[in-house]
Protein backbone atom coordinates (compact mmCIF):
# COMPACT_ATOMS: atom_id res chain seq x y z
CA UNK A 1 0.00 0.00 0.00
CA UNK A 2 2.98 2.53 1.01
CA UNK A 3 3.96 1.55 -2.85
CA UNK A 4 0.82 2.49 -4.47
CA UNK A 5 0.58 5.72 -2.60
CA UNK A 6 4.16 6.97 -3.15
CA UNK A 7 3.36 5.87 -7.51
CA UNK A 8 0.21 7.74 -7.38
CA UNK A 9 1.47 11.42 -5.39
CA UNK A 10 4.62 11.08 -7.75
CA UNK A 11 2.44 10.50 -10.58
CA UNK A 12 -0.11 13.75 -9.33
CA UNK A 13 3.24 15.47 -9.58
CA UNK A 14 4.33 14.64 -12.62
CA UNK A 15 1.04 15.21 -14.33
CA UNK A 16 1.05 18.56 -12.83
CA UNK A 17 4.16 19.82 -13.75
CA UNK A 18 4.06 18.65 -17.28
CA UNK A 19 0.16 20.24 -17.61
CA UNK A 20 2.28 23.70 -16.10
CA UNK A 21 4.67 23.26 -18.75
CA UNK A 22 2.17 23.12 -21.14
CA UNK A 23 0.17 26.17 -20.44
CA UNK A 24 3.64 27.88 -19.38
CA UNK A 25 4.09 27.38 -23.64
CA UNK A 26 0.82 27.86 -25.12
CA UNK A 27 0.46 31.10 -22.92
CA UNK A 28 4.41 32.08 -24.36
CA UNK A 29 2.99 31.36 -28.02
CA UNK A 30 0.09 33.59 -26.80
CA UNK A 31 1.95 36.74 -26.02
CA UNK A 32 4.34 36.26 -28.43
CA UNK A 33 2.67 36.29 -31.91
CA UNK A 34 -0.25 37.66 -30.37
CA UNK A 35 -4.16 37.07 -30.81
CA UNK A 36 -4.58 38.83 -34.58
CA UNK A 37 -1.16 37.14 -35.48
CA UNK A 38 -2.56 33.89 -34.57
CA UNK A 39 -5.96 34.44 -35.75
CA UNK A 40 -4.52 35.18 -39.16
CA UNK A 41 -2.61 31.96 -39.18
CA UNK A 42 -5.62 30.22 -38.79
CA UNK A 43 -4.77 29.24 -35.07
CA UNK A 44 -8.34 29.11 -32.84
CA UNK A 45 -7.09 31.39 -29.75
CA UNK A 46 -10.04 30.88 -28.01
CA UNK A 47 -9.50 27.19 -28.09
CA UNK A 48 -5.58 27.89 -26.65
CA UNK A 49 -7.05 30.15 -23.55
CA UNK A 50 -9.75 27.33 -22.64
CA UNK A 51 -7.11 24.27 -22.43
CA UNK A 52 -4.98 26.14 -19.90
CA UNK A 53 -7.57 24.89 -17.21
CA UNK A 54 -6.32 21.45 -17.31
CA UNK A 55 -8.17 19.03 -14.60
CA UNK A 56 -7.91 15.30 -13.01
CA UNK A 57 -11.25 13.34 -14.15
CA UNK A 58 -11.72 12.49 -10.73
CA UNK A 59 -9.40 14.56 -8.12
CA UNK A 60 -8.15 12.75 -5.27
CA UNK A 61 -10.32 12.55 -2.07
CA UNK A 62 -8.96 15.42 0.68
CA UNK A 63 -10.25 14.98 3.87
CA UNK A 64 -9.93 18.37 5.36
CA UNK A 65 -13.16 17.62 7.49
CA UNK A 66 -11.96 14.62 8.57
CA UNK A 67 -8.94 16.52 9.65
CA UNK A 68 -10.48 19.73 11.59
CA UNK A 69 -12.90 17.35 13.23
CA UNK A 70 -9.55 14.82 14.83
CA UNK A 71 -7.78 18.31 15.24
CA UNK A 72 -10.35 20.51 16.73
CA UNK A 73 -10.04 22.83 14.35
CA UNK A 74 -13.06 25.31 13.27
CA UNK A 75 -13.21 26.68 10.18
CA UNK A 76 -13.02 30.27 11.70
CA UNK A 77 -9.43 29.29 12.57
CA UNK A 78 -8.46 27.52 9.73
CA UNK A 79 -9.53 30.66 8.02
CA UNK A 80 -7.79 32.91 10.55
CA UNK A 81 -4.57 30.63 10.30
CA UNK A 82 -4.36 30.71 6.44
CA UNK A 83 -4.87 34.22 5.76
CA UNK A 84 -8.72 33.40 4.48
CA UNK A 85 -12.29 33.61 5.24
CA UNK A 86 -14.92 31.17 6.91
CA UNK A 87 -16.46 30.97 3.53
CA UNK A 88 -13.24 29.95 1.39
CA UNK A 89 -13.22 26.98 3.85
CA UNK A 90 -16.50 25.94 3.83
CA UNK A 91 -16.42 25.75 -0.24
CA UNK A 92 -13.17 23.80 0.35
CA UNK A 93 -15.50 21.30 2.89
CA UNK A 94 -18.43 20.77 0.69
CA UNK A 95 -16.11 20.53 -2.64
CA UNK A 96 -17.62 23.81 -4.56
CA UNK A 97 -14.09 24.92 -4.44
CA UNK A 98 -10.94 22.82 -5.27
CA UNK A 99 -8.21 23.02 -3.19
CA UNK A 100 -4.90 24.23 -5.08
CA UNK A 101 -1.49 22.58 -4.63
CA UNK A 102 -0.87 26.35 -2.87
CA UNK A 103 -3.76 26.18 -0.82
CA UNK A 104 -3.40 22.40 0.48
CA UNK A 105 0.51 23.59 1.42
CA UNK A 106 -0.81 26.53 3.70
CA UNK A 107 -3.57 24.14 5.09
CA UNK A 108 -1.26 21.76 6.44
CA UNK A 109 1.26 24.40 7.68
CA UNK A 110 -1.64 25.70 9.69
CA UNK A 111 -2.64 22.55 10.93
CA UNK A 112 0.52 21.55 11.82
CA UNK A 113 0.67 18.29 9.56
CA UNK A 114 2.06 17.83 5.75
CA UNK A 115 0.33 18.41 2.72
CA UNK A 116 0.15 14.94 1.62
CA UNK A 117 -1.97 14.38 4.94
CA UNK A 118 -4.52 15.70 3.67
CA UNK A 119 -4.84 13.17 1.02
CA UNK A 120 -5.28 10.53 3.57
CA UNK A 121 -7.87 9.80 6.48
CA UNK A 122 -6.40 10.80 9.95
CA UNK A 123 -7.56 7.75 11.15
CA UNK A 124 -5.24 6.09 8.36
CA UNK A 125 -1.76 5.26 9.54
CA UNK A 126 1.00 6.41 7.21
CA UNK A 127 4.60 4.99 7.03
CA UNK A 128 5.83 8.35 6.22
CA UNK A 129 4.60 10.00 9.22
CA UNK A 130 5.70 7.05 11.67
CA UNK A 131 9.15 6.54 10.64
CA UNK A 132 9.74 10.11 10.66
CA UNK A 133 12.80 11.79 12.63
CA UNK A 134 13.56 7.76 12.93
CA UNK A 135 17.76 7.04 11.84
CA UNK A 136 18.21 6.36 8.03
CA UNK A 137 19.06 2.71 8.66
CA UNK A 138 15.41 1.95 10.39
CA UNK A 139 13.75 3.67 7.31
CA UNK A 140 15.38 1.86 5.09
CA UNK A 141 15.00 -1.62 7.16
CA UNK A 142 11.35 -0.78 7.30
CA UNK A 143 11.43 0.34 3.57
CA UNK A 144 12.61 -3.47 2.36
CA UNK A 145 10.52 -5.21 4.88
CA UNK A 146 7.39 -3.23 3.52
CA UNK A 147 8.58 -4.07 -0.15
CA UNK A 148 8.93 -7.83 0.22
CA UNK A 149 5.59 -7.96 1.79
CA UNK A 150 3.72 -6.16 -1.07
CA UNK A 151 5.82 -7.81 -3.55
CA UNK A 152 5.01 -10.97 -2.25
CA UNK A 153 1.25 -10.71 -2.31
CA UNK A 154 1.60 -9.78 -6.22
Amino acid sequence: MAGTINRDWTGIIIHTVENALEAYHRQARICLYGQREMHSAGIDYASMAQRTRIRPKAPPPVYLKAWLSKLDVTQDQLAERIGSNQSTVSRYLSGKREISISAAIAIAEALGIRDIDLYRHPDEESLDALLAGRPEEVRKAVTRYVRAMVESDE
